[in-house]
């Protein structure tokens, strides 16, 4: 059985302990980072963020961005 505890705001932390371990604690941020292995970063060391492209020449196509507003200069097409 594993112990969760979350407080909301800002720096929002997740503490888990399962039977025989030390509890830790990691912030949201770096929970779902972690969570996706497949997670791509930028160019500025921040985890992607995907969109769908509605344009005419590419409706419904996934591309990824920085995840900082006006952060570094990386997109990429994200095709399977």
């Amino acid at each position: 059985m594993s112990r969760r505890s979350l407080r909301t705001g800002e720096g929002e932390s997740v503490t888990s302990r399962l039977p025989g371990q030390e509890a830790t604690s990691r912030s949201r941020w770096e929970m779902e980072a972690a969570s996706s292995l497949c997670s791509r970063l930028c160019y500025c060391g921040n985890v992607v963020k995907k969109h769908t492209s509605w344009t005419v020449s590419h409706p419904g196509r996934r591309f990824q961005v920085c995840a900082r507003r006006n952060g570094c200069t990386f997109w990429e097409w994200a095709d399977p």
